[in-house]
């Protein structure tokens, strides 16, 4: 610690108020070696808080330790990412994307690590924190799930137990959960809509409309890339059991 430090003075007090045994070193006064076994020890790149001053300590010492400490915080953040290079990933429950890596980027003092995405059906690139990544990201659901699905698909015409202002939400809320049983509820209930609708010279509101719209592409878009085919043969098969 610094003797003039008042943050040093408080963490020290508060080790004496806890009862956590401690051991003081003046910052102006160690060695070398002692700055870098403290510093080592610590989960986090916190070098940037000592203070440079001590004459024992070589020129670019601290820059050299903040280069290692930075290397080995960041190699133990990508081991414990959940997605790596190659996969591919639903992006806000509705697109498919391909991790194309994770590149860092500087906003002041902080550095914040990114999945970069590059988007199946779009030429652009999405750039999601890492730190983001279970509320933006999921895997894609497996070619054996994706298959039960289309096997153990029916349509039930009176389907209706979703609110009708809460559709679109619910159904994004399931798109991000990959909750693919869930989505085909929703498109159920708005067939079962769709239906009753038209029998009474009538069309599906704008907002249910593109409710319905949304859920059949995520259907399409994600079974299809699951199963390897097109999404126009995803699209037969739902229709010969709609005709069933």
């Amino acid at each position: 610690m610094s003797p003039s430090c008042s943050s040093c003075r408080k963490v020290k007090k508060f080790f004496e108020e806890e009862g956590i045994p401690y051991q003081e070193k003046n910052i102006f006064s160690i060695c070398s070696s002692e700055c870098k076994n403290c510093t080592s020890k610590d989960e986090y790149p916190t070098i940037d808080n000592l203070y440079h001053c001590s004459s024992t300590v070589p020129e670019n010492y601290y820059l050299n330790i903040k280069r290692q400490l930075l290397a080995a915080f960041t190699a133990k953040r990508r081991l414990e990412m959940k997605y790596t290079d190659g996969d591919y990933v639903v992006y806000n429950g509705t697109e498919i994307c391909l991790v194309d890596g994770v590149t860092r980027k500087s906003f002041g003092d902080a550095e914040i690590d990114y999945y970069v995405l590059n988007p199946s059906e779009a030429k652009s690139t999405y750039y999601v924190p890492v730190e983001n990544e279970e509320k933006c990201l999921r895997h894609i659901i497996s070619k054996e799930k994706a298959k039960a699905v289309l096997d153990n698909f029916n349509i039930q015409v009176n389907a209706n137990n979703t609110p009708y202002n809460e559709r679109k939400s619910v159904l994004f809320e399931f798109a991000k959960n990959g909750d693919i049983d869930r989505i085909i509820e929703i498109a159920n209930e708005l067939y079962s809509e769709k239906i009753k609708r038209e029998s009474a010279g009538k069309t599906l509101t704008g907002t249910d409309s593109r409710t319905f719209d949304l859920a059949k592409h995520i259907l399409r878009n994600e079974l299809a890339f699951a199963l390897g085919v097109s999404e126009d043969e995803v699209e037969k098969k739902f229709i010969e059991k709609i005709l069933k």
